[in-house]
């Protein structure tokens, strides 16, 4: 599903380049395309990393088809076409007014946990969110000053944030979002999803709902262990040179994206109007 995509359609970028006058390409691709490290070993890749020796298994079908798109994007500029590549690591929301993409997984779970009433303790993002408007503004700076190709870039925020995401959402919030361990989330988020409640983040974590709690914490620990970290160094001493500097998602980001999410999600809408009228009625039933 994702080869036409990712694959053929770098293909015909590539082709498109070579035709009549030659053609900068700029390659979007992604930190995941470094794959976990091995057991006890920890790992850090940078810009200069090699990526040949990386394995991805054929059921991870996007981090796979961008890296062989990668690697046909490489043998290109070995053969004389003007590339760079850019590999993005955790698109976040919009640092000027929060927007952000539905359908991608971290803004389908914190929708889905709005909607549920019920969110993971302690929760924290594999590597640092990055506002989206950093990274194209990153991407259009460093594209244009590699005119003639040859570089490759890391686009990713350096820090995270250090207190669980929904402990400081029910914080600054007041969104009074009943804290759970991941596996108790799970299960809830299984329950209401057998009860018909429809929830995006269903489809990314439905693998899990016939794990048992051993075998989902065993998982989670597996994952994390062979988590790379990302040396961006690089790419950020160039970026700041222009005066481009890699945001931090903390408190302020993290309530522009869910104001952002409350106000323009129809569905988290109606899940706010419905609540503030059963707290009304609670309220005007006081007073009687």
């Amino acid at each position: 599903m994702a080869k036409p995509a990712n694959v053929q359609g770098t293909r015909e970028l590539l082709t498109l380049a070579t035709k009549g006058v030659p053609k900068l390409v700029n390659y979007i691709s992604t930190l995941s395309i470094f794959s976990g490290a091995e057991k006890g070993a920890a790992r850090i890749a940078s810009e200069f990393s090699l990526i040949d020796g990386e394995r991805h298994l054929t059921s991870d079908g996007y981090t796979a088809s961008k890296w062989v798109s990668e690697k046909i994007v490489m043998m290109a500029s070995e053969r004389g076409i003007p590339c760079n590549i850019f590999r993005v690591g955790l698109a976040w929301a919009d640092s000027r007014l929060g927007r952000y993409d539905q359908l991608q997984r971290e803004y389908r779970l914190l929708k889905s946990s709005l909607l549920a009433g019920c969110a993971m303790r302690n929760y924290k993002y594999n590597m640092p969110p990055t506002p989206v408007d950093y990274v194209a503004h990153a991407i259009a700076h460093l594209g244009a000053r590699y005119s003639d190709g040859g570089g490759v870039f890391h686009i990713s925020s350096s820090e995270q944030m250090n207190d669980g995401v929904f402990e400081r959402c029910n914080e600054l919030g007041a969104l009074s979002l009943d804290l759970m361990t991941p596996f108790e989330w799970i299960a809830e988020i299984r329950r209401l999803h057998v009860q018909g409640r429809s929830l995006p983040i269903v489809p990314l974590v439905e693998f899990a709902f016939s794990m048992d709690e051993t075998s989902f914490y065993e998982r989670e620990r597996e994952i994390r262990l062979a988590q790379p970290s990302f040396d961006c160094t690089r790419t950020h001493r160039e970026l700041e040179q222009a005066g481009i500097v890699a945001p931090v998602l903390g408190d302020e980001l993290l309530m522009l994206c869910i104001d952002s999410m409350l106000s323009r999600d129809a569905e988290l809408r109606e899940m706010r109007i419905g609540r503030d009228s059963q707290s009304h009625g609670r309220r005007q039933g006081g007073r009687r």
